[in-house]
């Protein structure tokens, strides 16, 4: 079954990003423009169908539906480390999925295709989103998209990587230190 919603597409280095604005979290991509779209029409019903799982009520849907360019991405930078922008780790959708359960207390509630759909409960409510699993590294854009849809610190997505990194360890906890610091004086 067909879903008609409007399906968001950025340049994203070597890639295309695609976006779903009426199904928060529900991001893919693809080499080409068409690729895009096409991951990210499964995408949507593997997000329809987590959602129907869990009776909840799906979105309404655009009508009519359409691909449309989203601007070019300002390149987002979190407060709490906004040099490690450009050391962002390279990983694959496994990689993301595994992660995301581990270190950051996400399930994976359905699959359908290549994405699988994951979800947890945070203090703003429930968050649920579309990873592509491919064994092939992900962009950047599409990590970056997805640790903002999944509120993950990119700092904290780092460490999860590079566990042993000291150096960012200890950039980390000074860092941490400024933010309870600047916090408490507030």
């Amino acid at each position: 079954m067909g879903y008609n919603y409007k399906i968001g597409i950025r340049k994203d280095g070597r890639s295309y990003l695609a976006i779903v604005p009426a199904l928060p979290g529900c991001i893919s991509h693809g080499a080409t423009k068409e690729e895009a779209v096409s991951n990210a029409e499964a995408a949507i019903r593997a997000y329809v169908k987590a959602i129907k799982k869990k009776k909840e009520k799906v979105p309404a849907e655009d009508d009519p539906p359409h691909t449309f360019l989203l601007p070019p991405s300002a390149k987002q930078e979190k407060e709490t480390a906004p040099h490690i922008e450009h050391k962002l780790p390279q990983v694959t959708g496994r990689e993301m999925v595994s992660i995301l359960r581990k270190d950051f207390g996400f399930t994976v509630v359905s699959h359908e295709g290549s994405h699988a759909i994951l979800e947890k409960m945070a203090k703003e409510g429930r968050i649920r989103l579309s990873v592509p699993e491919h064994d092939y590294d992900l962009g950047k854009g599409l990590i970056r998209a997805i640790l903002d849809e999944a509120h993950v610190d990119r700092l904290d997505f780092y460490l999860a990587v590079n566990p042993h990194d000291r150096q960012l360890k200890r950039l980390a906890a000074t860092l941490r230190r400024e933010q309870e610091g600047a916090s408490a004086t507030a």
